[in-house]
């Protein structure tokens, strides 16, 4: 029994030792086929092929990297699709001759070139689709050939280059002043500071410069707005005025006439006239007289020229609404009635150049308004002297302004 028990321990054993010994040489198989050339592999691989990617070769049954290059990382999917269209261009459908350098399991290493004999990477390299990896090409003989294409191709901004000198362009700082900016900077520390408190009271200054010709702006065009609704309430009033004093005028001027005749009749009668058939028992002390716009519009005398306002006021205590009269009878002297005939006449004569004068001055007072606000004429229009009478006055002279726009109505 101790005889069977030992037996079975070396059985044991020897299995053990057989199971080590498979791993070992399994495992250095392995390593061999990672890291170097698989036993058995091609080292050369000739065959038609297609782009996968900027560096990456597809054959039937097997893909292929690029020896010698890396994929150019960018942003920008339009540079990799004109990469792979170029490789397949390159190629041309026709076989592509591959020398393996590194045989990997999952993708294989190598160079690559085209029925022309042009090398695929370097072809790549020198448009700017991809960028020397110098892992692998540090210490080869292509290193040289690899570095000068790419370096062509950046001077050309081929490629992927034109988007990394671009964004070099967007430089906060310029490539001329790096050696300066040891000593820039501490000088921007200590200056920038007061530099930047200099800035903030001249933006301050020019704040308040603005502010206040803002305010100057709006105050000046107030201003002419106010002026401008001063003139118009002017012009209506004066217009208004003015038609209300020329149909006082026709109506004196009719009253005359009919008592000047009558004042002939009574003279060519003499005493034996018969004085209610001539007067129909009344005569007027004066006519009755239009004056409704002036009482409606007393308060707004004030718009008017100071002169022309105090001629006006006086010219109105002579305006009456309603009608003096006198009433005689046969019995009354001869003389009497062709001296209240004469009195009522020159009541009415007498107030006819007032009228006169004040409408000369309502007229240029409606000029003047209506001419452009703040240019001067070249002549100054005089007023008319004044009339002898109770409401006789100096007026001034009134220069002409600016034409402004006409009142809408009077």
């Amino acid at each position: 029994m101790l005889k069977n028990k030992k037996t079975t321990m070396s059985i044991l054993a020897a299995a053990v030792f057989t199971a080590l010994f498979c791993l070992f040489f399994s495992g250095a198989g392995f390593a061999q086929q990672r890291g170097g050339q698989a036993a058995g592999a091609p080292e050369r691989i000739v065959r038609p092929m297609v782009a996968l990617d900027p560096i990456t070769l597809r054959a039937e049954g097997i893909s292929i990297r690029l020896w010698g290059i890396k994929i150019a990382q960018t942003r920008e999917t339009p540079l990799e699709l004109r990469a792979m269209e170029f490789i397949d261009r390159t190629i041309g459908g026709e076989p592509v001759s591959c020398r393996i350098e590194k045989w990997d399991i999952e993708m294989p290493t190598a160079r690559c070139s085209v029925h022309t004999n042009e090398d695929l990477a370097l072809a790549l390299l020198q448009q700017g689709f991809a960028i020397v990896d110098r892992n692998q090409t540090y210490g080869s003989a292509f290193a040289s050939h690899y570095e000068e294409a790419q370096h062509n191709a950046r001077q050309r901004r081929a490629g992927v280059w034109e988007f990394v000198l671009e964004d070099s362009r967007y430089k906060l700082i310029p490539d001329w002043l790096d050696p300066y900016m040891s000593s820039l900077v501490p000088m921007s520390l200590i200056f920038g500071p007061l530099l930047g408190l200099a800035l903030i009271s001249l933006a301050v200054r020019q704040g308040f410069r603005n502010m206040v010709k803002r305010q100057e702006t709006e105050f000046r065009e107030t201003r002419e707005k106010e002026e401008a609704l001063l003139r118009r309430e002017t012009l209506v009033l004066a217009a208004a005025l003015e038609g209300e004093l020329s149909e006082n005028k026709n109506k004196l001027q009719a009253f005359l006439t009919i008592y000047q005749n009558l004042l002939s009749e009574l003279q060519r009668s003499g005493e034996e006239v018969d004085y209610q058939k001539q007067t129909s028992g009344l005569i007027h002390k004066h006519t009755a007289l239009n004056r409704t716009v002036f009482d409606g519009n007393i308060s707004k005398l004030s718009t008017l020229d100071m002169q022309l306002a105090s001629t006006l006021s006086k010219l109105y205590t002579h305006i009456h609404a309603e009608p003096e009269y006198i009433t005689i009878d046969s019995k009354m002297p001869y003389y009497d009635v062709v001296e209240m005939v004469k009195k009522a006449i020159d009541n009415s004569e007498m107030l006819l150049p007032q009228i006169d004068y004040a409408l000369e001055q309502l007229e240029m007072t409606m000029q003047k308004h209506l001419e452009i606000p703040g240019v001067r004429g070249k002549q100054q229009a005089k007023a008319p002297p004044p009339p002898p009478g109770p409401v006789a006055q100096k007026p001034p002279a009134v220069e002409a302004q600016g034409q402004a726009a006409a009142p809408d109505n009077a």
